[in-house]
């Protein structure tokens, strides 16, 4: 029934989400369609402008959507094509490569750099040839901050989602971050993807899970910040700890804060630090599994010092071992929903607010 999806949005109200969202392959199907194909998703950041190709396929979501993309970059501009010929549908690029046009390995179809046709062989005769059908699709693509997203079916403004991020770090040293491939790791978890997020998304746990993390903040003024499809835990430093670089006209101006956990509706983590930028690519991969992508990028101006005492992968581990206890707990027959905590779980509650109104509000096939 549709009731049992409800979420009240007073939070001393509200129940969670039922635990067959996270359990059952119909309501899975649902959140792709629905949340994932009008998303934006992360892309990556300015090491794709001095990649050394200018051609380079990419997937959305892979293992969730799975669409074949190609970004292309032309000096410094980057865009996103279809990486799919319009022809007979064979994938066109399928490593990195710096030719001067995309070229089909199956027929000889050609289009220029932009996705627009350019000739085919052997179609002499074919009448109403060529049409806008015939050049390759374009996608939105955006540019915030050195970072790029990018959208299929985009339902919302992702400069509008990402301006409380803008307002609370205008000050933070963005031009001067860099990639570290060598720090990116990639964590497969065995659980729905919405634990790993409800997980992510409360500080409450952290005396609990994350013994390490809670000697370096002070838990008792843990806070959150909702906005609309984003929210913010803030957690201020100990005695010690380096705050997050902040100048007047930063909301928190004068704080020491240990760190900026955002959340990004509906799978990314942007988490500031002094050092830098640690970042959480969530993709689902199944009912029971996901991807968490864990991408650093440090800032130039700091010792390698500064960087070398982080815990990043011992939360990371600490918070997988205590969502695939969830996912166990989720598919037990004693367990239907939850409550919120209304002075730590702000954040979940938001989300599962989002998951409520953008999927389950208006759908007629939602029964156990």
């Amino acid at each position: 029934m549709k009731e049992d999806f409800y979420i009240d949005p007073d939070i001393c109200k509200a129940y969670t989400l039922p635990a067959d969202v996270y359990t059952k392959q119909k309501y899975a199907d649902m959140l792709r369609h629905k949340v994932f194909l009008p998303s934006w998703q992360w892309l990556g950041g300015k090491e794709y402008l001095s990649a050394p190709h200018t051609q380079i396929p990419h997937t959305f979501l892979p293992g969730c959507i799975d669409e074949p993309l190609l970004l292309v970059r032309h000096q410094e501009h980057l865009s996103c094509l279809s990486n799919v010929c319009t022809h007979r549908a064979k994938i066109l690029v399928e490593s990195p490569t710096s030719k001067p046009l995309i070229s089909c390995s199956y027929h000889g179809r050609c289009f220029h750099t932009d996705g627009r046709f350019r000739s085919m062989p052997e179609f002499e005769d074919t009448q109403d040839f060529p049409t806008p059908k015939d050049d390759l699709k374009k996608y939105p693509l955006l540019s915030w901050k050195n970072f790029f997203f990018v959208a299929l079916q985009p339902k919302y403004d992702i400069d509008t989602i990402l301006s409380p991020i803008q307002k609370h770090l205008g000050s933070f040293p963005f031009s001067s971050l860099e990639a570290e491939p060598t720090l990116h790791k990639t964590y497969h978890i065995k659980a729905n993807w919405l634990a790993y997020c409800d997980n992510y998304l409360e500080g409450f746990h952290i005396p609990y899970v994350h013994p390490a993390l809670n000697k370096a903040i002070t838990y008792e003024d843990y806070e959150v910040r909702v906005f609309d499809h984003c929210n913010v835990q803030i957690a201020r430093c100990k005695p010690g700890q380096k705050p997050v670089p902040l100048q007047p006209g930063d909301p928190d101006f004068g704080q020491n804060i240990f760190a900026y956990y955002w959340f990004v509706y509906p799978n990314l983590m942007l988490n500031f630090y002094h050092w830098g930028i640690s970042v959480n690519w969530v993709i689902p991969k199944s009912i029971h599994e996901t991807e968490v992508r864990f991408l650093t990028y440090k800032r130039k101006d700091i010792p390698e010092s500064d960087f070398a005492d982080t815990a990043l992968d011992l939360t990371e581990t600490e918070d997988e071992a205590v969502v695939e206890s969830v996912q166990k707990g989720l598919m037990s027959e004693a367990y239907q929903r939850g409550r919120f905590s209304p002075t730590r779980e702000q954040g979940v509650h938001a989300f599962h607010r989002y998951l409520y109104t953008e999927v389950f509000a208006d759908s007629e096939n939602i029964a156990p």
